[in-house]
């Protein structure tokens, strides 16, 4: 991947009628600095680390941003409810491309909570959908031509990046530790049967393969 490039980025902004001030700060449409805030989870101190680095380049352009960092409830709750500017958030970690899409695009994940407010399910967080696309995934389904498939997704994918539902960020980190001083059959690089963070749902998995190392390792006699 390339640098930022901070000059092609500025030029970018400026082409598009967000010019800077006397005071460096970069305008909107509305003639009023650009001014807004990242959401991160509190202690997920990767996640923060990296808002920061986009909060920078931020700056770097003349834009005021900043980040916050609410305990996860209050971070979810903002997202479900769209009551945010910005925010890290999670993708779909499945097994094909139209798992993902359509845990991001699909009307089909916005739902009325009792009170009459609208929820957005799934990581249909920016709540940009399109019947076009709600069509695209149903169609996928529907077929069993892979080449039919590829076509779909292909075609997906160009609204995705065209309307910028979402920026990728970096590759999903499914970390985790394990001890084997008493106990042995965690997944390793060697024999990795599922993924072993326990909130993945192999985690079931890993806790009927695990087993004591030995007859003592356990306090078994």
């Amino acid at each position: 991947m390339g640098g930022f490039d901070v000059e092609a980025a500025k030029k970018a902004l400026d082409a598009a009628g967000y010019k800077l001030d006397s005071n460096g700060k970069r305008l909107g449409k509305d003639g009023q600095p650009i001014s807004f805030k990242i959401q991160t989870v509190n202690g997920w101190t990767d996640w923060t680390n990296t808002a920061q680095v986009v909060a920078q380049n931020f700056q770097d352009l003349g834009l005021d941003v900043s980040i916050e960092t609410p305990e996860f409830a209050a971070w979810l709750n903002a997202l479900q409810t769209a009551t945010f500017s910005m925010s890290m958030g999670w993708a779909a970690d499945l097994v094909i491309p139209w798992d993902l899409y359509r845990q991001q695009l699909s009307s089909a994940y916005i739902a009325k909570s009792p009170d009459g407010t609208t929820i957005a399910n799934g990581q249909l967080w920016p709540r940009l959908t399109s019947p076009d696309i709600d069509k695209l995934l149903a169609d996928y389904t529907l077929t069993t031509d892979h080449a039919k498939q590829v076509e779909i997704i292909g075609k997906i994918s160009e609204w995705y990046v065209t309307n910028v539902s979402g920026i990728p960020l970096m590759a999903n980190c499914l970390w985790y530790e394990y001890n084997t001083q008493r106990f042995a059959g965690f997944p390793t690089v060697k024999d990795w049967y599922t993924q072993g963070s326990p909130w993945q749902i192999g985690a079931l998995k890993v806790a009927l393969t695990i087993h004591c190392k030995d007859a003592t390792s356990c306090g078994q006699k």
